[in-house]
């Protein structure tokens, strides 16, 4: 047996496994991205319930790699949860947005979480409220 013919054939085996994971991380992201765009236009016709939920499957669908965008789609599950009522879901969300925006330095999520102050203004005497606005005042 010839050890060249056996590396150049698993040199190929290789190349295609690659191509084939890169694919395969392409559809992912993809999925990621339209079912966190599909959440946004049920939030927009109202339809919270099911907008929290496909947000929430595009999120657990992204790739570390990707935090930048968690984040970004993490302002709009918040987003979700205040317009169902939920708001310490809310607070919680929006919360580990922030985290993630200051940790990784991503100032277009931070922009986000900031322009959803003003809709936890009428819940300050919720647990956590208060402080987490403060935060964002001296953010």
């Amino acid at each position: 047996m010839c050890w060249c013919t056996s590396s150049d054939s698993l040199r190929q085996q290789l190349r295609e496994h690659n191509c084939v994971l890169r694919e395969t991380e392409r559809s992912a992201n993809t999925t990621a991205d339209l079912a966190v765009d599909s959440g946004q236009c049920l939030l927009g016709l109202g339809r919270t319930t099911e907008a929290r939920a496909r947000i929430a499957e595009g999120i657990a669908l992204l790739p570390r790699a990707r935090d930048k965008t968690r984040g970004i789609f993490l302002t709009y599950q918040a987003r979700g949860c205040l317009e169902a009522g939920d708001i310490e879901q809310a607070l919680a969300v929006t919360g580990e947005s922030l985290d993630l925006a200051t940790r990784i330095g991503a100032p277009r999520c931070v922009t986000l979480v900031r322009e959803l102050a003003p809709a936890f203004e009428p819940y300050r005497r919720v647990d956590g409220v208060p402080e987490f606005l403060e935060r964002l005042r001296a953010s």
